[in-house]
């Protein structure tokens, strides 16, 4: 054992190389980004008490490295390379190699004392890779479109329909894929059917929450809020009070939130009282609907939380029920375009989704705006009987 003081090993990944530095030991090597190199690696770092492993995403370089050193018990903090060159600018230390690199990331970790997080299950990376894939897509259907409605020419015409029925057919293989890999773990399966129970949320926006934001369960309202880039930002000084804004963190996840968050405001009672109820404050419409989707990501958290394994999610006595005109306006909504099912009947919510709307053990918050009702959507907190373990995600984290 070479030192028995908690180590963090900052690591710098390219294509061809792993760059790895030591904090505060100052020790440095250079190994081979190959299964060789990486098993070479472990073995060295074996000598030493490691507190965490620290590096930049870098797509398909790193995925390797982290799984076999997270095999081998190492805890891994990833680090948002935007934060990491920002620091390195805020010690003085613009310059930029990779065992500069190393070396910035493992004093970085060291001084904000990164905590490891787990590593996302290989089913949970395929289903990112294959969601990649088809937003790309999407983007490129987009853009045969907007070509097709500019040809003239007969050839043109036949070869643009061509491409898009091709496109067409590849979403559609990689949706069955998708469902493939999601009907094989139970555990995704049961918080997918959580979260499209709920009105306003479709196939496409519950699989983004659950590939973009795999954390639940480990993560406060708030901390949710921000990773999702949600979060207002406060922009004051001295006696300026100068107007928030959302910005950064996972915009896959805002974008996917955005329509949902239309659909909500229309035909989901509660989200629709609490929207309203904001505009008649003076809010921008805008505003409202961050708060939505703010909503929308809080709400399934909670759902799943109440539907987790050994617990049974029922309203607590006394609560209050949709009354009999809300109850109608669910059954009238037969479009499919609300997120119903797809048999033309309305969408069955899911108990833990009903308990959650009905107020089931969740305490509600004096600044409620909108009805105590049980569709008004309240700030859901921590209980005894329900905590919200985790003490958030690191604003550093990818």
């Amino acid at each position: 054992m070479h030192s028995t003081i908690g180590q963090s090993a900052g690591t710098d990944i390219s294509k061809e190389t792993l760059a790895v530095h030591l904090h505060p030991s100052g020790m440095a090597r250079r190994f081979p980004n190959t299964a060789a190199g990486i098993r070479a690696r472990i073995a060295w770092l074996g000598g030493f008490a490691i507190a965490r492993v620290v590096f930049e995403p870098t797509g398909a370089y790193h995925r390797c490295f982290e799984r076999q050193l997270a095999q081998a018990g190492f805890g891994l903090a990833k680090v948002n390379p935007r934060q990491a060159r920002r620091f390195a600018e805020a010690i003085g230390r613009p310059a930029k190699t990779d065992p500069l690199d190393a070396a910035m990331l493992a004093r970085f970790a060291a001084l904000i004392e990164l905590p490891a997080r787990p590593v996302v299950s290989d089913t949970l990376a395929e289903m990112k890779d294959l969601q990649v894939a088809r937003r790309a897509l999407i983007e490129d259907r987009t853009a045969a479109l907007n070509r097709a409605a500019a040809h003239q020419l007969a050839l043109l015409k036949r070869q643009g329909a061509a491409r898009l029925r091709h496109i067409d057919g590849q979403i559609r293989a990689i949706d069955a894929a998708l469902r493939r890999l999601l009907a094989a773990e139970p555990a995704l399966q049961a918080r997918f059917d959580v979260l499209v129970s709920i009105p306003g949320i479709g196939e496409t926006t519950a699989l983004a929450r659950l590939i973009e934001m795999p954390e639940r369960g480990h993560l406060q309202n708030g901390c949710a809020a921000s990773l999702a880039g949600l979060a207002p930002l406060a922009r004051d000084s001295g006696q300026r009070r100068g107007t928030r804004f959302i910005r950064g963190d996972r915009a896959s996840v805002r974008q996917a939130l955005y329509m949902p968050a239309l659909v909500a405001v229309r035909f989901n009672p509660g989200l629709r009282v609490k929207y309203q109820a904001l505009i008649a404050a003076g809010k921008p419409a805008k505003v409202a609907l961050v708060a939505i989707m703010r909503k929308l990501i809080i709400l399934p958290m909670r759902c799943c939380a109440m539907a987790g394994p050994g617990r049974r999610a029922q309203p607590r006595d006394g609560a209050s029920r949709p009354s009999a005109p809300q109850r109608a306006g669910r059954r009238r909504r037969q479009e499919p375009a609300l997120g119903l099912d797809p048999r033309g009947g309305p969408k069955a919510i899911a108990p833990a989704t009903r308990s959650a709307l009905d107020g089931g053990g969740a305490r509600r918050d004096a600044r409620t705006i909108g009805h105590a009702s049980s569709l008004s959507f309240v700030r859901l907190e921590a209980t005894a009987a329900n905590p919200i373990d985790g003490d958030g995600y690191s604003s550093f984290a990818s």
